[in-house]
């Protein structure tokens, strides 16, 4: 077991590394600008307001992470096409972003964006024609605060997929109908705390 000595060196060094690497990026707590709550009566780590979903099963979920990217990101040349590997990458980054969640990843049915690139009645032929899905992918982290199926477990969650026109945490009526239509027993996980 380390001597109390071995461990103040060994956090002084962790801290001078942190330090180092603040500076590195360029910030400095010092002239961070401050807002006074004055006095409050929770906790400040008092859960923040998550947005809160109902099930059509009366389960209220809660959003507690989020991960986002541009869906065509790194295409150099070509029209998208229906069918094309987005989808399939976006499983992919969700089993990246959140590996321990334990159940598949579940897709929102998205809109397809279609159309033909031209000038004109004569360019709409197969080959200009394009079929995409709105720009920025979300990969949701959902939380409910009772278990899906094993009640000696504290809560569930699932991962939820879906694509939206832009970034941040926005959501159209058709994406909180699905929300709110998913089924939670079949599509989140159990887990303990």
């Amino acid at each position: 077991m380390p001597s109390f000595e071995e461990l103040r060196a060994k956090f002084e060094a962790e801290d001078e590394r942190n330090a180092a690497r603040l500076v590195a990026a360029g910030f400095d707590w010092k002239v961070t600008p401050r807002i006074n709550h004055g006095i409050v009566p929770q906790h400040p780590l008092t859960t923040p307001p998550y947005p809160s979903f109902i099930l059509k099963s009366g389960r209220t979920i809660k959003l507690c992470e989020v991960f986002q990217f541009y869906v065509y990101g790194g295409v150099l040349a070509g029209l998208p096409r229906e069918q094309d590997s987005s989808v399939i990458e976006a499983l992919d980054v969700a089993a990246r972003v959140f590996p321990r969640e334990g159940s598949q990843p579940l897709v929102l049915t998205p809109l397809l964006h279609e159309g033909v690139c031209g000038s004109g009645p004569e360019d709409d032929s197969w080959l200009n024609r394009w079929c995409k899905l709105s720009d920025v992918c979300t990969v949701g982290l959902f939380v409910s605060d009772t278990p899906a199926r094993d009640e000696a477990m504290d809560g569930s969650a699932a991962v939820v997929i879906w694509f939206q026109n832009a970034y941040g945490v926005g959501f159209d009526a058709r994406t909180v109908q699905q929300i709110e239509a998913l089924e939670w027993e079949r599509c989140a996980s159990d887990f303990e705390l």
